[in-house]
């Protein structure tokens, strides 16, 4: 495993999307992530104060829930994709894992 840290967020001038950009601890390698506003704010907010910086694991589950959020909101989960059966077939073999 590569330990990683926030080494700033910038916007991409082209398009005006946010860039988190992850830096290496031991080497001087980044790693370009591309997010949206709301999460780039919520990992932002704490590097201003005294926080350095977010674990990457809190920053992927804001990201995660921010995403989710805007799908409910444009009503993705209103109506299920699968059927009664391919649901039950699913359960049953996520059960039996």
């Amino acid at each position: 495993m590569i330990e990683v840290f926030v080494e700033s967020i910038r916007v991409n001038m082209t398009n005006y999307k946010r860039v988190v950009m992850l830096k290496e601890k031991t080497a001087s390698r980044y790693l370009p992530i591309w997010i949206g506003h709301f999460e780039a704010d919520a990992i932002a907010i704490p590097m201003q104060g005294m926080v350095e910086s977010l674990n990457i694991s809190v920053a992927c589950a804001v990201t995660l829930f921010e995403a989710m959020r805007q799908r409910r909101i444009a009503g993705h989960y209103d109506t299920a994709k699968l059927d009664e059966g391919e649901l039950d077939a699913l359960a049953r073999e996520w059960l039996l894992r």
